[in-house]
């Protein structure tokens, strides 16, 4: 979890030191807080780069996880489902089990584009 939550915080600090600095000066010469400047123009300037944070970050947790589960020796698992039908050389269900976790990276990335368009409406 250490390489998706890695991703996550460089994409967010990539997206709030692109923000808007004459936006956040107008607002700041008319006495907004720095509560007010995050709430109302900061957030929204850095909810793109959010998304695209989250998505990145599942997908790479996602790689880690399996991987993790296939090196570690897990019981349970898509992880330990490859490992073992790796060793038994089943290659018909090794095939279906990587086309499992293919399916599970496409669902996350369709859930996290859909909120992005519901969160995030006004970028084209």
């Amino acid at each position: 979890m250490f390489g998706s939550t890695t991703l996550f915080l460089l994409i967010i600090v990539q997206g709030l030191s692109q923000k808007d600095r004459l936006r956040v000066s107008f607002f700041r010469t008319r006495g907004a807080s720095v509560l007010t400047l995050f709430k109302d123009i900061i957030f929204y300037e850095a909810l793109p780069f959010i998304m695209t944070a989250c998505r990145a970050a599942s997908s790479l947790a996602l790689i880690v996880i399996v991987v993790t589960e296939m090196l570690m020796g897990g019981q349970n698992g898509l992880g330990a489902r490859v490992q073992q039908v790796q060793i038994t050389s089943n290659i018909p269900d090794l095939f279906c089990t990587i086309i499992i976790i293919g399916f599970v990276g496409v669902i996350l990335n369709k859930m996290f584009n859909w909120l992005e368009k519901r969160l995030v409406f006004w970028k084209v």
